[in-house]
């Protein structure tokens, strides 16, 4: 049964003001842009604050509390309406202020934690199609309809992002990429006992950024590819594009396994779940954190830090700082680095195409 943190006792201690330093913040932030956009507030009503949520007359985009019948939720712009306070539309942060009578900032630690460690396969989830306007309620995740082939995808991978040929196959071949119905790129992450449980879906057009989770997406399972030799190396990478740009780079780079997280704030929680739960990685004994070289990605790599020091001191750490040549600046990540490789490629393969012109003019 929930408690009703409204009820206030006579005296309080003085609050605690914690202060957060600039990478922190960063990746506060991060986590938060991240919940309002994919983490629907029914969802945290009904897991979290144990509301009974019902089906509203008004359509299938509205859902009702039992026990609140002033609560209505939104699931196409992800907001509630709470008569009790008016007409405003409030996102999950105003809503949690509202109903548990806490500051704003203890509001965004409750469903930061909630959203960090729950296990969607375990939880009640809802979910709003548009096109359809429909809403569906379930467990586990939820995979989005195919395309009928992967061409508009696969062309993405290869030529805007510089993906290796050789990278896509393997996803392919191990089913976890393929192309949805919309022409997003998906890529599914399993479990130790191959069951798919992490889902991501990549905008294919260059002009509108999308990523996403897929709907029932496990964050701390994450994207794990396996290296078919035995290895004792383990790269972390922020997304799952920069983790197959780290194997994009050489053909030769099989000297370790590829762990691909949801974004930033997820990284050391991803590597923690998998590092206890699959057993090739158990005797891993040096892990290259590979995070983007901004606020949210140094935070990332000096949370892993401390984990490894106080967790799993045997394990040698070290940071991607870049590859041949070509070093990881300000604000770039691994993506990025790849294109610059491939540049610096193109760029060497264009002048001996051009000399070896120049040399067949002169011998005619």
């Amino acid at each position: 049964m929930y408690e009703n943190k409204n009820a206030r006792p006579i005296y309080e201690p003085p609050r605690k003001i914690k202060t957060y330093t600039k990478e922190e913040k960063a990746s506060r932030n991060e986590i938060l842009s991240e919940i309002k956009q994919s983490l629907p507030i029914v969802e945290y009503a009904s897991n979290v604050l144990g509301l009974t949520i019902l089906r509203s007359r008004k359509g299938e985009r509205y859902l009702k509390s039992k026990e609140l019948s002033s609560l209505v939720f939104d699931l196409k712009i992800n907001r509630v309406f709470w008569n009790k306070y008016g007409s405003k539309a409030l996102d999950i942060i105003d809503f949690i202020v509202l109903y548990d009578g806490c500051s704003h900032s203890e509001a965004i630690n409750r469903v930061a934690e909630y959203y960090k460690e729950r296990d969607p396969n375990a939880v009640e989830l809802f979910n709003y199609d548009i096109t359809e306007d429909k809403t569906t309620i379930f467990k586990g995740i939820k995979l989005p309809e195919p395309y009928k082939n992967d061409v508009i995808a696969t062309s993405y991978l290869l030529e805007t992002r510089r993906i290796s040929e050789h990278v896509i196959n393997r996803l392919r071949e191990n089913n976890m990429f393929y192309e949805d119905k919309y022409h997003n790129a998906v890529f599914i992450g399993y479990d130790i006992e191959n069951n798919p449980k992490f889902g991501v879906r990549r905008g294919t057009y260059p002009s509108v950024k999308f990523q996403r989770d897929c709907e029932g997406s496990y964050k701390n399972c994450g994207f794990f590819i396996e290296n078919k030799y035995p290895v004792k190396k383990l790269v972390l990478a922020e997304c799952v594009i920069d983790g197959l740009s780290y194997l994009s780079l050489n053909k030769n780079l099989i000297d370790c396994h590829v762990l691909c997280s949801s974004g930033a704030g997820c990284v050391a929680n991803t590597l923690w779940f998998n590092l206890n739960t699959r057993e090739c990685l158990k005797d891993v004994e040096e892990i290259v954190c590979a995070c983007d070289n901004d606020d949210a990605g140094n935070h990332a790599y000096l949370t892993v830090k401390n984990y490894i020091e106080t967790k799993r001191p045997n394990i040698k750490l070290t940071k991607f700082t870049g590859y041949d040549g070509i070093d990881m600046l300000p604000n770039m990540d691994l993506n990025d680095v790849l294109k610059k490789v491939r540049e610096k490629e193109d760029s060497y393969f264009i002048n001996k195409e051009s000399e070896e012109e120049l040399k067949g003019e002169e011998i005619e």
